[in-house]
Formats: structure tokens, sequence, C-alpha cells
């Protein structure tokens, strides 16, 4: 029988343990269902089961979960036994169900807690391991040491709701705020909720000079490489890849960097500066949208 493990369908246990449903193990309990009831036609099984495993799957795409209780499979077996008019058979399977102990609350423990959460939302054992910590932190808060899986799972629901919402609340405060590149040399700023969304580098020659300790004044001779090579590494910046915003560079500390770092006066140095820091541009792999020179004063 075709199975796809994307489609998976975890049956809890009246114990609380987790299993994955497993077709060929309803078919020959539904096999053996025919044989006891002495109801002819037991090639049937397999269609049944199929049509077990195809109800519960068109199920957990509406609930928007994968699991089920032992119970709630058990009845959609009955009820397509019964649409099937093998009263007789449903009949032997139910009191086969009816032997079993059922256990309403599942002990608390990190194992299990994780387990359910993982399975339930279909996030990674990591994830899991976060958001079941905090169930179980809860529960012990209210003395809580059995529960119905229900309340596990909407307890997880929440903080794991209340992660993402963090994440999300996290991001937005981190495109509002510098990121520092190398100290207080090269610092950027995302603006991509900003009326203009756009990259904001602000640079500082001699700060750069400093944190490189590069030889000075620079010359077009030794400046190639060196600008070139810090360029290239402005692409470490955490959102300088969003090469889709347009990129403003303001290039700080002129007066005083133009004379320390190129050796000439400001607003003389100006076509200078602006040929060397194509070099930076280079190195960066793209040339900003616009620059801007600012002066101490």
């Amino acid at each position: 029988m075709p199975y796809s493990s994307e489609q998976s369908i975890i049956i809890r246990e009246n114990d609380g343990r987790l299993k994955n449903f497993d077709a060929g193990e309803f078919e020959t309990r539904i096999r053996d269902g025919f044989s006891s009831s002495g109801t002819p036609d037991a090639y049937l099984a397999e269609d049944i089961a199929f049509a077990l495993e195809f109800a519960l799957v068109h199920a957990a795409d509406n609930a928007g979960t994968r699991i089920f209780a032992r119970k709630e499979v058990e009845e959609t077996l009955g009820r397509i036994l019964e649409d099937s008019g093998l009263e007789a058979v449903r009949a032997e399977m139910t009191d086969e169900v009816a032997d079993e102990t059922f256990v309403p609350g599942l002990e608390i423990n990190g194992a299990m807690v994780t387990e359910l959460v993982r399975v339930h939302f279909g996030i990674s054992a990591a994830e899991a391991r976060l958001i079941a910590g905090m169930v179980r932190e809860a529960m012990q808060k209210i003395n809580i040491t059995v529960s119905p899986p229900e309340l596990i799972i909407a307890m997880a629901g929440y903080y794991k709701n209340r992660r993402e919402r963090a994440a999300v609340a996290e991001s937005k405060l981190a495109s509002r705020r510098y990121r520092r590149f190398r100290g207080k040399a090269v610092e950027f700023f995302l603006q991509d909720d900003a009326i203009v969304p756009c990259r904001k580098l602000r640079i500082s020659l001699p700060g750069i000079a400093a944190d490189e300790k590069w030889d000075l004044p620079l010359t077009e001779l030794t400046s190639a490489a060196l600008l070139k090579d810090f360029g290239s590494r402005l692409n470490d910046i955490a959102g300088m890849e969003r090469r889709e915003l347009p990129l403003a560079v303001i290039v700080s500390e002129t007066s005083s960097g133009a004379a320390e770092v190129l050796g000439a006066p400001w607003p003389e140095s100006r076509k200078i500066l602006k040929e060397l820091l194509e070099y930076m541009w280079a190195g960066l792999g793209e040339t900003p949208a616009r620059i801007m020179f600012k002066s101490e004063g």
C-alpha cells in the first residue's frame, strides 16, 4: 500500500505512548475480524485499511493535527466497516478494543512532552525540547504532574506562538538599530521598514585605517588592494546581502580624514577620495545608490 511519510499519522495509545500508523497492522486485525466473525471476503481487509488511512489523512488536513487518540482511530474504522455492511466484523473488533485500559492523563516527563510536541507541530527535536521545557516548568508551578494530552498541546501551542512573535519582534528591533562592524569604524543600518527602505552604511576612514593598521597616507598604488579587501569583508555584515534595497553610504570625518588618510586637505581631495572608494565598491560587489560626505563640524 502506498504510504507517504509527509502524511504520516500518529496514534496516541491509551497508555500515552505514541506510535506511527501502520496500515499493515490494521489490515491484519481486520482480516482476523473477518475470520472470527465468520464473514467471507477477507480480501477486502486491504481496501478497508487503505480507506482508514485515507480518512485519517483527510481528517489531519482539516484538523491541523497528525495525532489521533486510539479511540478516534477505532471509531473511524468502525464507521467504515458499518458503512460497508460489515457490522459483524466491527463487533469483533470493538470487543477487542474494549479490553484495553484507558489512561485519561499522561504523566509529565521531558521525553514524553518533547515527543508529543515534536510530532504534533512537525518541528525539530531541538525546538520541541525548548517548548517542552516551558510547558513542564509552567505545569510544575501549578503542581500538575498528570495531564491530558490536549492540555499539553494547547500549552505548547501558546509557547510556540509566543516564541515566534518574539522572533518577529526581535527581527524588527534589529532592523532599527545600528549593527557594529569592527568597532566604530563602520556602522550599518538596515531600514527595511522605513518610508524609503534602504541600507545605510556609515564609514570613518580614519577609524578604518586605525583598525586595519594601514600605513598613511594612502597612495593609489597601496590603496587599491587595501580598500578592495576591506570592501569584500563588508559583505559579512548581517543585512548587507539585501541587495534588493538601495545602498546609501555616509563617509564621515572627511575634514580630518582627508588630511590624515589621503595627505591632502578637504574639499580639494574630494575627487581623489571618490576615485579611491571605487576600489571599496569593487570589493563589495556593488556601487552605492548615493554617497554623502560629512565633515565633523
